[in-house]
């Protein structure tokens, strides 16, 4: 059966930057049957950046929900799983015509992949709108909210992590908080844990409820009067129905819980009080060059909550007039702190960036060599001093703007040089010896990675960049002003242009 989603229009799932490719969700193994774990994988992994929080929307639909919220939020990482092939097709078809980098798609089902695919503590928010529209009877059985489905959400949400519900359905709302009262009241739960089929080490190990319930607010960019903004919702809502919707908190063992008191929402648009309590910051060391990619992995990093210290290298660089662009973006977008290394690579020359070797001028676009704009190891030598710099800041984060638009031409801009430099990292520090958990080791962000520059600008205006403030050029004018004829000139110029934004750059007449 066919929806008619595409009218005739070819879907893309652009598999491996929007649909989750095969050979990231590789087969469940014939272990899992004995072994739960063994098919289970980390899906933040599939993120440029996998350090920003992370948030699954099941059953996605046509995709309208998880396309805003990741359009409010571009420091939130954001999963939709959808089971409806055509469906799933449509939604991941607008993620990639939209540019959404922090939105990847799955098909499969929702409930089926927390269980045997998803590891444990990492969801900050499982959002389930709207689920079951026609539930019957007969179909109890395929319902979403379930006991086991209730453990698992429990088990993948981080503490404090929200299961937030939505559905307008009145006979399947009775079910759901038949379901939910179990796990909201210590007394409830006990009695579930005594009298379920589902095997012990599956229910969490709590002594007080698993879950709090909390009223549900809708996200601040909804309309007015919706709850969360669905195409689905957005055609009941004409009759004048409210939906009914609560939100169960996570609860930590040894922490108090609410018990279950159902209500209502009655469309009354409130500020949200975020999804997660926050967690004291992070520190990040962010290569911060002056130009746009720099600027936009800098807006990146501070969405995530890191508190990020800039850093700029004055290496006797051709266009020195891109520290005084490093300091205008640090102070924009209020990085915890700033410090300029002086290196002299200039000693060593070798790039028209670094020694008396013209820049070149008004090169055709779909030159693959590698440019004599090349500063030989350059990447290398920036990324070991970050690292060292890291070390004695307590930062386990470095972050570096490198993007696709950079691989074909720079060999230290790639991702297998980024993954085995990462690896470096671990082996040539203290901290990273003696680190015990993920979370000590240190880890090399690349939010630009799969990125081209017009996706580049996109995403560094919703972050609230101004680009007037950057320099891209190779060869400015003393005054500042770019050429507008050198590779980095012609490569800006196409990405607002692509990207339909208009221009900031002061071009030298």
């Amino acid at each position: 059966m066919s929806f008619g989603l595409g009218h005739g229009r070819t879907l893309d799932d652009a598999p491996g930057r929007v649909g989750v490719a095969r050979d990231q969700f590789p087969t469940l193994p014939d272990s899992a049957l004995s072994d739960p774990t063994a098919g289970r994988l980390d899906p933040r992994e599939w993120f440029a950046d996998p350090a920003r929080p992370f948030e699954i929307e099941i059953g996605c639909g046509k995709g309208t929900f998880i396309l805003e919220t990741a359009r409010a939020n571009p420091g939130i990482n954001y999963l939709g799983i959808e089971w409806a092939r055509e469906f799933y097709l449509y939604a991941a078809d607008r993620v990639r015509r939209a540019v959404l980098p922090n939105v990847r798609m799955l098909h499969t089902d929702g409930s089926e992949f927390l269980r045997w695919r998803c590891i444990s503590g990492i969801v900050s928010v499982i959002h389930l709108y709207f689920s079951d529209p026609w539930p019957k009877t007969k179909h109890h059985k395929n319902r979403v909210v379930q006991h086991r489905f209730l453990a698992e959400a429990w088990r993948a949400l981080r503490p404090g992590g929200e299961l937030r519900i939505v559905t307008d359905h009145d006979e399947l709302w009775e079910w759901d908080k038949e379901h939910f009262a179990a796990w909201t009241d210590a007394a409830a739960y006990a009695a579930l844990r005594a009298a379920t089929p589902i095997p012990a080490a599956v229910l969490p190990e709590v002594d007080a409820a698993p879950f709090e319930w909390l009223p549900f607010t809708p996200p601040e960019w909804v309309g007015e009067g919706e709850t969360v903004g669905t195409n689905y919702e957005k055609k009941f809502a004409t009759d004048g129905k409210k939906p009914h919707a609560g939100v169960l908190r996570k609860v930590a063992a040894g922490t108090g819980s609410t018990t279950l008191q159902i209500r209502t929402v009655e469309g009354v648009k409130t500020p949200s009080p975020g999804s997660v309590p926050s967690a004291p910051p992070r520190r990040a060391v962010v290569l911060l060059s002056g130009g746009i990619d720099s600027a936009t992995c800098l807006a990146a990093a501070k969405q995530t909550g890191a508190e990020c210290h800039a850093l700029s290298f004055d290496y006797g660089q051709r266009h020195r007039a891109e520290l005084a662009a490093a300091e205008r973006v640090a102070r924009h977008l209020r990085a915890a702190s700033h410090k300029t290394l002086p290196v002299n690579l200039r000693a060593i020359g070798g790039s028209a960036l670094t020694a008396e070797i013209a820049v070149p001028k008004d090169r055709p676009a779909a030159k693959s060599d590698i440019p004599i704009t090349y500063v030989p190891a350059r990447n290398l030598v920036f990324l070991s001093l970050a690292l060292g710099y890291a070390e004695v800041l307590g930062a386990r984060e470095l972050y570096i703007g490198v993007n696709a638009v950079d691989y074909s031409g720079y060999p230290d801009c790639r991702e297998d040089f980024i993954r085995a430099f990462e690896t470096t990292a671990n082996l040539a520090t203290r901290a990273g010896v003696e680190a015990r958990v993920e979370d000590d080791r240190f880890h090399v962000r690349t939010p630009l990675a799969t990125l081209t520059k017009s996706d580049i600008l996109r995403m560094g205006v919703g972050l609230g960049v101004d680009y007037s403030l950057t320099l891209s050029c190779y060869d400015p004018s003393t005054d500042g002003r770019a050429c507008g004829h050198c590779d980095s000139c012609l490569i800006r110029r196409r990405g607002f242009e692509e990207a339909g934004l208009a221009d900031p750059t002061r071009y030298a007449p």
